[in-house]
């Protein structure tokens, strides 16, 4: 689809819809911030991790839910204890994050 909504792919290419995008990633070792209070980015946040990931995790955690309290405790997790900033992205190799 363009940005007006409109489809672009005619569907007589070698590729069809997707309903993710595969994305294959080395991130050992590399910084990657997670943005969320929820258990959509604990979930998020520890898939980054089993992948060797040095993850940020960027969560309020007055507002947090309990899993993701629990993920902000692990000793493999640099947790920053606020919102994030545009300003952050240029200091990661990939931000995700599950903002409502």
């Amino acid at each position: 689809m363009d940005v007006s909504g409109k489809r672009q792919n005619s569907g007589s290419g070698r590729m069809g819809e997707l309903a993710t995008l595969p994305v294959f990633l080395d991130l050992k070792g590399r910084p990657v911030l997670v943005a969320g209070e929820s258990d959509g980015a604990a979930w998020k946040a520890e898939l980054l991790a089993c992948c060797g990931a040095e993850v940020h995790l960027f969560a309020r955690l007055d507002h947090a839910s309990e899993v993701i309290r629990a993920f902000a405790a692990r000793a493999d997790v640099i947790h920053h204890d606020c919102g994030w900033e545009a300003a952050y992205f240029k200091h990661f190799a990939l931000a995700v994050g599950d903002c409502p």
